[in-house]
């Protein structure tokens, strides 16, 4: 598995904030440590060098994340 990133926020919308340069694409299935699935990547958002990235699914502020 690849590393996404950290959680650092939950949106109002309930939605979990990550910050990353290597963008997935939309719908990329977002893993935890573990392996457990947690979410998919729902939108992309800020600057292109390093964007923030939304997921829609749930996990705690701090957990580390993974795509396949």
């Amino acid at each position: 598995m690849k590393k996404l990133g950290q959680v650092i926020s939950i949106s109002a919308s309930g939605y979990m904030i990550v910050r990353n340069r290597d963008i997935p694409r939309i719908g990329t299935k977002v893993y935890a440590g573990n392996g457990k699935y947690v979410g998919k990547v729902y939108k992309i958002l800020g600057p292109t060098k390093k964007p923030y990235i939304l997921i829609e699914g749930h996990a705690n502020i701090g957990d580390k994340l993974f795509v396949r």
